[in-house]
């Protein structure tokens, strides 16, 4: 695909102020289906370039960049809305499948919608991977949520114990805007312009990931400072849930000297799925 001509393409809610999504090449490939990758907020591909050029498959890989990630033109806030548009734009570049679909944080919620939709339309989605992707805390199971809520206050009340005490306004001073943040879900009612960032954390709050009746392919950082466990809160809304442990952080886990290992273990989930695509 020629980025230039897929990013000109029209699809989804052009023409209505929103931005223009962008399909980018990160690796060159052989004909025939193809690897896309969905950025996490901000929709930026930047982070992705190295994983991109890394990964060991002959199928090319393309990232696909959100609409208002260069600051032209509204950035969605409903996943719903993103899916269409990305599908609107990799189903118009003659790829007729299997898909293979990859997303980061927020954007794996973005890739489970489209693989969902792929399917519901019969299309053939051959692989689907998450790379640490969490979904917003009001869909969590009860006794989960709860659980992490005790653990969440013993963790918050020792590292306050182990603050400086000239240091503890500040610290609860972040402690409540984090917690505000937390619930508003970013939700701004005043019609505010919303940068990709604020549009992206939104659309992560109001999105219920539903079931998918498929394989989840789930990389998870090593360094789980992003909290959620991907077995309690998948495990239940996928036919399969594979999961792997990779080395890293959150966002480290795409970053020198992790990314190799990220990308090796892609590698190996891309050429597996690939043997059974048909």
């Amino acid at each position: 695909m020629d980025a230039t001509a897929a990013s000109g393409q029209q699809g989804g809610q052009a023409g209505s102020g929103f931005g223009e999504a962008r399909i980018v090449q990160l690796k060159a490939g052989e004909a025939g289906a193809a690897l896309f990758i969905v950025p996490g907020f901000g929709g930026s591909i930047e982070r992705l370039r190295e994983l991109g050029g890394l990964l060991a498959t002959p199928m090319p890989v393309f990232a696909i960049e959100g609409r208002g990630a260069d600051g032209q033109g509204a950035p969605d806030t409903v996943v719903q809305d993103m899916a269409e548009h990305y599908l609107g734009k990799l189903l118009s570049s003659d790829r007729a499948g299997p898909y293979f679909l990859a997303g980061h944080s927020f954007g794996g919620l973005v890739a489970l919608e489209m693989a969902r939709r792929l399917l519901q339309d019969r299309r053939n989605v051959a692989c689907l991977i998450l790379l640490d992707s969490n979904f917003a805390e009001a869909h969590w199971p009860r006794a989960y949520y709860l659980s992490d809520v005790k653990a969440r206050v013993k963790r918050r009340s020792r590292e306050f114990l182990e603050t400086p005490f000239w240091q503890r306004p500040q610290y609860v001073a972040d402690a409540w805007r984090k917690l505000r943040r937390r619930l508003s879900g970013r939700d701004f009612a005043g019609g505010e312009a919303l940068d990709a960032m604020a549009a992206h954390e939104m659309a992560f709050a109001r999105y219920d990931p539903g079931s998918y009746p498929g394989r989840l392919n789930f990389l998870r950082a090593s360094l789980a400072d992003y909290p959620a466990d991907p077995e309690a809160l998948w495990r239940q809304r996928v036919h399969q849930l594979d999961i792997y442990k990779v080395p890293g952080g959150h966002i480290s886990m795409l970053e020198p000297p992790h990314v190799p290992v990220v990308a090796k273990t892609m590698s190996l989930i891309l050429e597996r799925d690939s043997s059974g695509a048909v």
